[in-house]
């Protein structure tokens, strides 16, 4: 059962309440009907506008009544508007998951299509200053300064894109808009992070390839190729569909968050990328991996350790109570 009634009596009043309860939830705003006398109090504790809830961290705190995805964590079933994960993740490419989650359904054979030319012809006209910018990074500079600044230079070689440099609202309520800029921004991080990959690597930029995947065009233009071939390894597309897949919504995460922050402003969705990518830059976000794998690269190897460390750490850890759709069938 998940819808009732929470019945709350007030101490200082005698007062009795009625709070729904609905989807195992209630209403913050419910309590500002909760009131006191304000004879005798704090003035700063406000009693006369209503009881207040205090959670900090919002450890307990629904943000919003999501409605994209459905995880049942004891059952390992995650959905994306009603597929279940389990029945698609080893065979949906990253178009397939994309269509489903920005649209809500399945795309057919012709708009899987469209979705994949769009994100390739996009990928193709790379304005001059985006290389430049780029480039002009020294090869030994993190790969996320030069995707930012990269995506920064795709904003400011169209300003006709920008709301505040337009003086008008450009995509609030503007769909077909919206879809395009989308298409615009997955094209441009994929052109960035390539341009980052081959500057760093000492390589010339790689141009998608026109009958190519957007993940395998991912590391076509990365430089992560068969040396015998030129092609993207089959196996490396297929496991990062898959990692896609399974984490393609995760949430109201940390650089979500700041994308959704920067969304509210009415910003185009380039600079709100910016901002998620910057939030999540950060150790204690998804950059932990980089700084793990370059911390046990300085220890160098197991007998740099002292065995009751590892013991300690081993002790410590704690497993997630959580089962994985991608464990359904095995």
């Amino acid at each position: 059962m998940s819808e009732g009634v929470l019945y709350v009596t007030d101490s200082r009043t005698s007062q009795r309440y009625e709070i729904p309860i609905y989807r195992n939830t209630v209403r913050a705003s419910s309590f500002q009907a909760i009131k006191a006398p304000a004879a005798g109090t704090n003035r700063a504790d406000q009693v006369a506008n209503g009881l207040r809830l205090y959670d900090p961290g919002l450890k307990n705190t629904a943000i919003s009544e999501y409605k994209l995805t459905s995880l049942d964590g004891s059952m390992g079933i995650m959905q994306f508007w009603g597929h279940n994960i389990a029945d698609f993740w080893e065979t949906a490419d990253f178009e397939d998951t994309t269509h489903l989650l920005l649209w809500g359904r399945w795309p057919t054979a012709s708009e899987k299509e469209v979705l994949r030319m769009g994100l390739i012809k996009a990928a193709q006209d790379v304005p001059g200053s985006v290389i430049r910018v780029i480039q002009a990074f020294p090869r030994t500079a993190p790969p996320m300064q030069m995707v930012i600044a990269g995506l920064a230079a795709y904003v400011g070689e169209n300003p006709s894109s920008i709301p505040a440099n337009a003086c008008r609202n450009l995509y609030h309520a503007n769909m077909p808009a919206v879809d395009k800029a989308i298409i615009q921004t997955l094209a441009a991080f994929q052109v960035c992070v390539g341009l980052a990959a081959c500057h760093r690597a000492g390589i010339p930029p790689r141009p998608v390839d026109i009958n190519g995947s957007f993940l395998s065009n991912m590391f076509l233009t990365t430089g992560n190729v068969d040396k015998d071939t030129g092609k993207p390894n089959s196996k490396s597309v297929y496991h990062l569909q898959r990692l896609w897949a399974l984490g393609a919504d995760l949430g109201h995460t940390n650089n979500t968050a700041a994308f959704l922050l920067g969304a509210s402003t009415l910003a185009d969705p380039l600079s709100c990328l910016i901002s998620a990518l910057s939030s999540g830059y950060g150790i204690m976000h998804f950059m932990a991996a980089e700084a793990s794998i370059k911390s046990l690269a300085a220890i160098g190897g197991k007998q740099n350790v002292p065995d009751s460390d590892c013991e300690s750490q081993a002790t410590r850890g704690k497993a997630l109570r959580l089962r994985s759709p991608s464990l359904q069938n095995h």
